[in-house]
């Protein structure tokens, strides 16, 4: 199991000069695991999550900070065996000053991790993208269940962090964990705790402050399950901020307003952008004659999502923009800075803007910290050929200019209006506005089945399944398809033939995107013996190919968290059925409609000759549900997969 044990956010401004002895007074525990009968759902528990983290400000030296880590973890089963593998990535300039690990069999004795089971190394492009990250892995010995494992490490960097956050809750449950933050007085700090009633205790400890915090018996996060709460939303979590900084005979704003907060990101995105675009030379398609300032942000963005398509969000600060060319792939905080330079080439002017996702991650503009606002679009104001001002987030690559996600709607940006160094200053100053995020809406992310169904006198019937995607849903299926190889296509329709109940594949078409912006379709064709029934007078036709993902209820017996819809979407599916010739329609489904809080939904059937056209539609309505009310969304969804009649007649005309 890949364990990804600490926040690059907060280790890129980690530790020097102190040593690890500042981190005595070890947590005293019960070194012996519970029975896994307390914990049935779990494979192991954390005992202890211990983290300590000092802040030292020195006004004529180096700034430094330690960060110190003690995991306990009891496993329960076989499968918790896994958490025995650790990774620890850390900065390169940074170094691992004290480390130890063990393990604690069922019968108390205690085995030591060797040095040979432990190593530094670069950390892989799947963990980070920044070659100056190292990554230390070390494996447990002798592990398995009843077992204890107990390891520590005190990172030392040469910087000085402006603020962090972390999650406390994890993949299993935690019963204790416990927070310590320590500073110099001539550190002004906030800090803040969410979705908690856990308080934090401050201390005067003469030459520094500090901060405990400390939680119980905290469940496992929920945040794998499948339409639940964004993790900033439905768990516990913590933010700490150095609001200013005391050197020599100055204060210096470090997270005091939202200015400071992003002076540097914005000085690094406006000014100091050499390095990123340094040897960037795309390959352009000349744009149509005339072209005014509109247009030119529409070909770019075509060249975006033709050339650097979407691989997710990303985070600070991105990849190299020559790197990313040549990767052919970008996230979404590149390809905001790629365009944004592209449009300068072009005389657009565009300014960046940082906002928050609505559902996913609430923006607290009380709490400046750059992490608090990780998502990065552009502010295009009205100019010459753009008759208004328009937000262009290019993650989102079935948006044309004008249009915005649903995932932006409500959401406030602050857009970088200018920035600059005063004559005599060392530090960049930016002016940021506040703007409500604005722009047609782009809502629906839809999927549509059309089925043509042909049934022969045999009650044999041939299926041609045509699938398109529009919308967030064309652009998540182009991500998913770009590596698969031409067996896992085949894999891909076979299964899909035995879901829908179709037979067995007889033909698969190629997978084409339409008009390279919000639409992909591909065919898939196969033949099912005897799928309908037949006498002498009468077929009937079963209708159990129609099935979308909402037919499968997806939703556990018990929930415990929301059930969250963030976005509409809608399912439709059309079924043109042709019976053999000398055969007529006797009888059709019933039809059906439904609107409740949840979704819309409708089934109608049409007879059009002797063949008959069915059409199931559902539409979810976004929002965020009570666990309490899963029964009545269960209920609500059988209504809509249930039709009373699920079968279409035919009758011989003899």
């Amino acid at each position: 199991m890949r364990r990804i044990l600490l926040n690059l956010a907060l280790v890129a401004v980690l530790p020097m000069g102190c040593g690890p002895a500042l981190f005595s007074g070890a947590i005293e525990l019960n070194l012996r695991a519970p029975e896994p009968a307390a914990f049935p759902e779990s494979p192991a528990v954390y005992l202890l999550r211990d983290h300590r983290i000092l802040l030292v400000n020195r006004w004529r030296s180096s700034s430094h900070s330690l960060w110190h880590r003690r995991d306990v973890i009891a496993i329960l089963t076989e499968k918790g065996a896994g958490y025995a593998d650790v990774r620890v990535p850390y900065d390169a300039d940074a170094k691992i000053v004290d480390f130890s690990a063990r393990t604690i069999s069922p019968d108390g004795v205690s085995y030591e991790v060797e040095a040979t089971r432990v190593f530094d190394d670069l950390a892989t492009d799947t963990e980070d993208d920044d070659a100056d990250t190292k990554v230390r892995v070390f494996s447990l010995p002798r592990v398995r269940p009843g077992s204890v494992i107990d390891y520590s490490y005190t990172i030392e960097s040469r910087s000085l962090s402006g603020g962090f956050q972390s999650f406390i809750a994890d993949s299993i449950p935690v019963k204790r964990f416990a927070l310590s933050l320590e500073g110099t007085h001539d550190i002004k700090y906030s800090v803040k705790a969410y979705n908690t009633n856990s308080q934090w205790v401050t201390e005067d400890l003469g030459e520094t402050w500090r901060l405990r915090f400390d939680m119980e018996n905290i469940p496992a996060s929920e945040s794998g399950k499948r339409y639940a709460q964004n993790r900033e939303q439905a768990e516990p979590w913590w933010a700490f901020r150095i609001s200013q900084l005391a050197k020599i005979n100055i204060v210096i704003d470090i997270n005091r307003d939202w200015s400071s907060a992003l002076r540097w990101r914005a000085n690094a995105l406006v000014v100091k952008n050499d390095e990123f675009y340094a040897g960037f030379d795309p390959k352009l398609e000349t744009p149509p004659s005339p072209c005014d300032a509109k247009c030119r942000v529409e070909s770019l963005l075509a060249y975006s999502r033709r050339d650097l398509p979407f691989s997710g969000f990303g985070s600070w600060p991105g990849r190299p923009a020559k790197k990313v060319a040549d990767r052919g792939q970008a996230t979404g905080v590149e390809k905001t800075r790629i365009l944004w330079w592209l449009l300068k080439k072009a005389n657009v002017t565009a300014h960046f803007a940082f906002t928050h996702a609505l559902l996913e991650k609430p923006a607290d503009f009380d709490f400046p910290l750059p992490t608090g606002l990780p998502r990065l679009i552009l502010f295009v104001p009205k100019q010459p050929g753009v008759s208004e001002d328009v937000f262009v987030d290019p993650s989102c690559e079935y948006c044309r200019v004008g249009e915005v996600p649903y995932w932006l709607t409500g959401s406030e940006a602050l857009v970088i209006k200018k920035v600059e160094t005063p004559f005599g200053h060392t530090r960049p100053e930016a002016q940021l506005d506040r703007v409500k995020v604005t722009g047609t809406v782009r809502d629906q992310e839809a999927r549509r089945h059309q089925y043509d169904v042909s049934v022969a006198r045999s009650g044999d019937t041939r299926f041609s399944m045509t699938v398109e995607a529009t919308g967030r849903c064309a652009q998540d299926e182009k991500n998913a398809v770009r590596s698969w190889t031409p067996l896992r296509w085949r894999e891909h329709a076979e299964s899909l033939v035995a879901k829908h109940q179709m037979g067995s594949l007889s033909r698969l078409s190629d997978f084409r995107i339409e008009g390279a912006l919000d639409f992909t379709r591909y065919t898939v064709s196969s033949t099912a013996a005897a799928y309908s029934a037949v006498d002498d007078e009468a077929i009937l036709v079963p209708l159990g190919f129609l099935r979308t993902s909402w037919d499968e209820l997806p939703f556990e017996d018990v929930r415990t968290v929301p059930i969250v819809f963030r976005n509409p979407y809608a399912f439709e599916e059309t079924a043109i059925v042709r019976p053999p010739a000398g055969y007529a329609l006797t009888r059709l489904p019933e039809p059906l409609r439904l609107d409740n809080k949840y979704f819309t939904a409708s089934l109608t059937s049409v007879a059009e000759g002797a063949t008959v056209k069915i059409t199931r539609v559902i539409r979810t309505k976004p929002g965020v549900y009570p666990a309490a009310e899963l029964q009545a969304m269960r209920a609500a969804f059988d209504a809509y997969s249930s039709p009373r009649q699920k079968f279409v007649e035919f009758a011989s005309k003899r």
